[in-house]
């Protein structure tokens, strides 16, 4: 019995019999990912898609036709009103996408080379105002922006004006600012912390070509890796 034991071949575990495939870095790092991804694809896609299919189907009161037409799109594209509302929102969205890059990068690059020690405190105290509910940091840019607000007082403290202003509420202006600030930090963020580089990913990028350690690493960021700005802009 002895011998028959140790002529036998060597037992395998069974972990050693897994395809080469399964141990590969990639299908490691989409297992890692799937579950979030799978939350935003039913969270996020989802809903869009079924936006998209309702686009194309007709509804009476709560009844809905589920035939395929085009009858929404004849009677929404000659309405002015509607491609009023898509330009502006594309105006918007393109607007407070470059201020919020404008604004997230020498805010960035200040917390990383001249934060030392303290860039991790500096980092939490932007990240402070963000754990209040969304609607309530819109509602605290209605009182500084408002007719009566914190601006318009100021603004006639100083006299710089005689009267409270009307254009700073309720209009395209009053919505880049509030989107600004609330994406911002995450703008901030995604610049400062890239895992595994001592430096932001943009300033290593601009060593690659020659430069040193200066600002213009912003531009050549987005240049090089534009999936950065895709990022943000989200």
């Amino acid at each position: 019995m002895t011998i028959a034991a140790e002529g036998s071949p060597p037992l395998r575990l069974a972990g050693s019999r897994r395809s080469p495939h399964l141990q590969s870095e990639a299908v490691q790092g989409f297992a890692l990912i799937s579950p979030t991804f799978v939350y935003a694809l039913i969270l996020l896609v989802l809903p869009i898609l079924v936006v998209i299919a309702h686009s194309f189907w007709t509804q009476n009161y709560l009844t809905i036709d589920h035939t395929f037409t085009l009858e929404n799109y004849r009677i929404a594209v000659p309405e002015p009103i509607y491609r009023d509302l898509l330009w502006r929102s594309l105006y918007i969205s393109l607007t407070v996408s470059l201020l919020t890059v404008a604004l997230a990068y020498p805010i960035a690059y200040f917390i990383s080379f001249h934060g030392g020690r303290h860039n991790s405190l500096w980092l939490f105290l932007i990240t402070i105002p963000f754990w209040t509910s969304y609607l309530l940091r819109v509602m605290s840019w209605k009182v500084i922006l408002g007719y009566n607000g914190v601006l318009n007082s100021g603004l006639m403290g100083l006299g710089i004006i005689s009267e409270p202003s009307d254009a700073l509420l309720y209009n395209s202006n009053a919505a880049i600012i509030t989107l600004t600030h609330a994406w911002a930090t995450f703008a901030i963020h995604l610049i400062v912390e890239i895992p595994g580089l001592e430096k932001p990913l943009w300033v290593t990028q601009t060593n690659d070509f020659g430069a040193d350690d200066i600002p213009v690493g912003a531009p050549i960021r987005l240049a090089y890796d534009p999936e950065a700005l895709v990022a943000m802009a989200d």
